[in-house]
């Protein structure tokens, strides 16, 4: 009669434990899945922000053009005043080549102005955008790893035998039981 008890017993354990471990396992895999999802996600989110990242460095690049194309216009002007020179020596009416040569200089200071306020601007956006960046890619990068912690601690309580999480569990709810009521007098 002792061993038939003792079956009966050990056959209803083993049966509470597999439900309990077929359901922990089951829980665990949908949460694992459920992560990786989020994880593409992320992933992807990155991805779309590093394409951003590309094309403010191509508005980089377009300023070095611009910034190019000033100095080839910078060496022109340079051409200019040596052949005014020439002009001045062999010419006779200097005056209207000087006014001439007034008005080029006045026009270019004036897109030389406008370049420049164009530069501080494109400057400006590219500092924001880096900025955003940046911001947003440390948000992602802090919420992947806890949401990883958060895992890596529900592994380690699945990998527990059913004895160890009981422990763990009363360990756990005595802690908020204490923490509730303000402790031990």
């Amino acid at each position: 009669m002792d061993n038939e008890k003792f079956f009966n017993y050990y056959v209803e354990l083993l049966t509470s434990t597999l439900h309990d471990a077929f359901g922990k396992n089951l829980v665990f895999q949908t949460q694992q899945r459920i992560q990786k999802e989020e994880s593409d996600d992320l992933k992807n989110k990155i991805d779309e922000l590093t394409r951003e990242l590309e094309s403010q460095e191509n508005l980089e690049e377009n300023l070095t053009t611009i910034t190019e194309e000033l100095s080839s216009k910078t060496n022109e002007i340079g051409n200019l005043r040596s052949e005014y020179d020439s002009v001045k020596s062999q010419l006779v009416h200097i005056e209207t080549f000087k006014s001439e040569l007034v008005t080029a200089r006045n026009e270019l200071n004036s897109k030389n102005q406008e370049i420049s306020i164009i530069k501080g601007q494109y400057e400006d956006q590219i500092r924001t955008i880096k900025s955003s960046i940046d911001k947003t890619i440390n948000e992602l990068k802090s919420e992947y790893e806890k949401e990883i912690e958060e895992l890596k601690q529900t592994i380690e309580y699945l990998q527990m035998t059913p004895a160890q999480r009981r422990k763990f569990d009363a360990k756990k709810a005595k802690q908020e039981i204490e923490s509730k009521d303000g402790g031990d007098f």
